[in-house]
């Protein structure tokens, strides 16, 4: 009886250490072929998107479809400065008068 137990003692013990060397490998493996999937997928899906873009782009064009182009932070910060510049020349006019 106690010889029974201990060979289910031993066999135990190398199930789990099997199972934790074939998990290992199994789990490198995995990694290395999603590794390479992913090597290779996301260059490729990257470059797809741009040139859908620059095609969406070249039809926008070829349709004429202008869009109303916005102002730059630039121009937009001269405006300020430059309504800002005649109100003080305001502001001193009606000083003077």
């Amino acid at each position: 009886m106690i010889h029974f137990k201990i060979l289910q003692v031993i066999y135990a013990i190398i199930s789990i250490i099997a199972a934790l060397t074939v998990g290992l490998f199994v789990s490198v493996f995995i990694g290395l072929i999603t590794t390479l999937q992913v090597f290779f997928r996301f260059p490729i899906r990257i470059y797809n998107s741009l040139v859908e873009a620059e095609i969406t782009r070249l039809k926008m064009e070829a349709f004429n479809v202008h869009q109303k182009p916005t102002q730059d932070d630039e121009t937009m910060a001269d405006q300020m400065w430059e309504r800002h510049i005649k109100r003080m020349n305001e502001k001193k006019a009606n000083k003077d008068c």
